[in-house]
């Protein structure tokens, strides 16, 4: 799998987006963040993700997932070192998701998504209609909050 790391100068945080959309990566490049986007479903492909951009930036973690990908951000978020955060886009619960989220030691962001139960979780619910602009502003807002 090849992956594509993004490091402006003075990044203030390094962001793995898993299953999100490019335009999103170039909000939060234009908000100071490195980005390094992927699509997959699996763990093994995720610490591949990690490893790469650990060795080319250290820099504290944000995972960002949409859909299935915001369950793989939840499911191998404990495996990353120097973690800060998760924004789950739109997230599915499931009881490996759930189980996964109640062992969280970072703050996770849900954003239209199910409930899911973390010791730090915010929640946020929008219309459907045209709301991708807020989530990516949201996402920018909770990533340096927590940098």
């Amino acid at each position: 799998m090849r992956f594509h790391l993004e490091v402006p100068p003075a990044a203030r945080a390094l962001v793995i987006l898993i299953d999100v959309s490019l335009w999103v990566a170039e909000v939060l490049s234009d908000e100071g963040f490195a980005v390094c986007g992927f699509s997959s479903s699996r763990l093994d492909d995720l610490h591949a993700a990690v490893r790469h951009c650990q060795t080319r930036a250290a820099l504290p973690i944000f995972l960002v997932g949409h859909e299935a990908g915001a369950a793989l951000a939840i499911l191998g978020a404990n495996d990353v070192h120097n973690l800060r955060g998760i924004v789950a886009w739109k997230a599915k619960a499931d009881s490996g998701v759930e189980a996964a989220a109640a062992k969280l030691k970072v703050p996770l962001l849900l954003i239209n998504g199910a409930e899911i139960a973390a010791p730090e979780t915010s929640r946020v619910v929008m219309k459907e209609s045209d709301n991708s602009k807020l989530a990516a502003d949201l996402t920018a807002r909770f990533i340096g909050a927590y940098s």
